[in-house]
C-alpha cells in the first residue's frame, strides 16, 4: 500500500452536451453527458512527445462508463494506468477500477462510493481495505490521467463566473479544486489556431493547472508547469513558441 501512495505522489508532485447545454447548465446539476464517444491525447514531458492517452465514454444501462488507458514517461520512468469510471446520469461515481503499472510494480485498486465513503480495495504485493469520506458529487481525477478534465470544465457554471470550488477524488485522497474561468483566447496549435476558453485550476493549493477548452467543454489543451508537462487533443499538435516580449522597451 505504501508503495501505491508513493507512485501517486510522484505523478501529482514530479511529473478532460451540446454548447447550449453547458453554458445555461443550472450549476445545481451534477454533470452533463460529453458529446464525443472516444479520443486521444497525446502527452508531452518537458517539451518532448512521451506517451498517449485512449479513452472512450459509452451509456450502459442508464449509467455513463469512461474506459481509458494512459501511457507515458516521466523522467525516464514508465507510467502505465489503465481505469474503468462508472457514473451515474449526473456524472457522480458508482465505482473506479485502476490498474496501474510503475518502478514498484503492478497494482490494482477497486473504488466502491456509497453513502459519503469511497471503499477502496487495493492489491500491490498484498490486500488492503480502507475508505476515505468524500462528497457524494466529488469528480474523480486520479492521477496520470487527463480526459476527466473534461467532466470538471463541463461543470464550471459560466452564468456565475468567479472562482468556484468543487472536490475531487483523485484515490486514495478527496482534494479541492479552485477553477476561475480566465476568458477566451486564441490558442496557437501546430496546423491551425482555435478560439478557446482558458480555465486556471488550483488543485489543493500544491498544484496550477490550466485548461483550454472549447465552447462544448471539449478539452483541447491542458498544461501542468510544475510538473513540465502538456497534453494534447490528438490533431493539434504544440504550435510554435512566441518570441519573448522585453516589457522594458
Amino acid at each position: 500500500m505504501k508503495r501505491y501512495f508513493l507512485i501517486m505522489a510522484m505523478i501529482l508532485l514530479s511529473a478532460s452536451p451540446i454548447e447550449s447545454a453547458w453554458a445555461q447548465a443550472d450549476s445545481s446539476s451534477m454533470g452533463v453527458i460529453p458529446v464525443e464517444k472516444s479520443g486521444k491525447l497525446i502527452v508531452y514531458y518537458g517539451g518532448e512527445e512521451s506517451g498517449a492517452e485512449i479513452y472512450s465514454v459509452t451509456k450502459q444501462e442508464g449509467n455513463v462508463v469512461l474506459v481509458d488507458t494512459s501511457r507515458f514517461q516521466v523522467s525516464g520512468i514508465s507510467i502505465l494506468i489503465k481505469m474503468k469510471l462508472i457514473m451515474d446520469s449526473t456524472l457522480s461515481a458508482i465505482s473506479l477500477d485502476i490498474n496501474g503499472s510503475a518502478p514498484g510494480g503492478p497494482y490494482q485498486i477497486k473504488t466502491e462510493f456509497a453513502d459519503g465513503k469511497a471503499i477502496n480495495h487495493l492489491s500491490d504485493g498484498r490486500d488492503t481495505t480502507y475508505e476515505v469520506s468524500v462528497h457524494k458529487d466529488a469528480l474523480i481525477l486520479p492521477n496520470g490521467i487527463f480526459y476527466p478534465y473534461t467532466f470538471l470544465v463541463q461543470r464550471y457554471d459560466l452564468e456565475k463566473g468567479g472562482t468556484q470550488q468543487f472536490f475531487a477524488y483523485t484515490s486514495p485522497m478527496e482534494i479541492d479544486l479552485k477553477v476561475e474561468d480566465k476568458g477566451k483566447e486564441s490558442v496557437d496549435f501546430d496546423t491551425t489556431s482555435v478560439e478557446l476558453r482558458q480555465f486556471f485550476i488550483n488543485v489543493a493549493g500544491m498544484v496550477g493547472v490550466y485548461v483550454w477548452a472549447n465552447n462544448d467543454g471539449k478539452v483541447y489543451k491542458i498544461s501542468i508547469p510544475m510538473q513540465r508537462m502538456e497534453v494534447y487533443r490528438e490533431g493539434y499538435g504544440p504550435g510554435k513558441p512566441k518570441p519573448e516580449t522585453d516589457t522594458l522597451r
